[in-house]
């Protein structure tokens, strides 16, 4: 772990190592040597096709938690989020420890998990529409206080009070 310690702070307080748009041979022929994906990205590729990657990868990740977030069944709601965490959890090692989506069955588990997010979403969409619309009408004292069923209101609930 210290090898990647040290490609950290070579890549970090070097300065040589920050070029808009990548070194020649991804700066070995400068002495840098990194160990994980960032660092490498910014050697061969420069901060600026980095910087619209990470721009790019992370307004997908926007629109991909806004989709699952609208969700209307909680249990698939639930569902996808933790394919969504699965996901994104490959992601965080993969850019601290090396290319781990490289490796077979993590690359497998992490496309999967993104796949049944997706598609969880589209099942949601037909069981959503495949529902009839309830309308209730809740009485104005009910719509004021948004408890679910079986909850007690809590200590500082108003107490009835005999003024006499």
């Amino acid at each position: 772990y210290k090898d990647r310690l040290n490609g950290f702070s070579n890549v970090l307080l070097n300065p040589d190592a920050y070029t808009l748009f990548g070194l020649p041979n991804a700066g070995a022929d400068h002495g840098i040597v990194a160990h994980d994906p960032i660092s490498n990205a910014i050697l061969a590729f420069g901060i600026i096709p980095v910087a619209i990657g990470l721009v790019f990868s992370a307004w997908g990740m926007w629109q991909l938690h806004k989709v699952i977030f609208v969700m209307r069944d909680p249990t698939l709601q639930l569902l996808a989020a933790s394919f969504l965490a699965n996901a994104a959890g490959n992601i965080a090692v993969t850019i601290v420890n090396g290319n781990l989506l490289g490796t077979f069955p993590v690359n497998v588990f992490f496309w999967v998990s993104l796949a049944f997010a997706v598609s969880l979403r589209h099942a949601d969409a037909r069981l959503t529409a495949s529902r009839p619309v309830e309308v209730q009408k809740a009485p104005a004292q009910q719509m004021l206080v948004r408890r679910p069923p079986g909850v007690s209101p809590g200590r500082f609930a108003p107490v009835p009070r005999n003024f006499q």
